[in-house]
């Protein structure tokens, strides 16, 4: 479930990228089936990595 959603873009496949603010995430939701995946994020911080490892602090915007 989203929690604050900021900012939407469209990736080359056609899929939705959300900001998802609140819950600390960037998620992907899928024009083909409607699934929602998280692409990185995880739990509320300041940390560079991976996907898995990403720390986001209320992300707004995507670019």
């Amino acid at each position: 479930m989203f929690n604050g959603p900021q900012f939407c873009c469209v990736d080359l496949e056609g899929n939705i990228i959300v900001s998802d603010c609140n819950n600390h995430k960037i998620r992907k939701i899928s024009t083909k089936d409607g699934t929602v995946s998280t692409l990185a994020g995880s739990t509320q911080g300041f940390k560079d990595g991976n996907k898995n490892e990403a720390m986001f602090d209320n992300p707004k915007g995507l670019c």
